[in-house]
C-alpha cells in the first residue's frame, strides 16, 4: 500500500492522497481493495488461486499445439 500512497504522493497533496486511498480501498468505483490488506490476505489468495487456473490452461493449449504442428 505504500507504494501506491507513494505514487499518488508524487501527483496531488496529501489530503488528497488520502481521500483518494479511502476511496480505492472501499470501492468507489470498482471492487473494494480492502480484503487485499486484510489478515490472511483473503482477496490476494483467491487471485492467485484464479491465476493459477488460468496458467495451467493456458499451459494445456501450449502443449497441445506442437504435436498437432508435427503432423503437417
Amino acid at each position: 500500500m505504500g507504494f501506491i500512497a507513494g505514487l499518488l504522493l508524487l501527483y496531488m497533496n496529501e489530503e488528497d492522497t488520502f481521500w483518494t486511498l479511502v476511496a480505492l480501498m472501499k470501492g468507489a468505483v470498482h471492487p473494494p481493495m480492502e480484503r487485499l490488506y486484510q489478515a490472511g490476505l483473503p482477496l490476494l489468495q483467491q487471485y492467485l488461486f484464479q491465476f493459477e487456473h488460468l496458467i495451467q490452461e493456458e499451459v494445456s493449449l501450449c502443449s497441445s499445439t506442437p504435436s498437432s504442428l508435427s503432423t503437417l
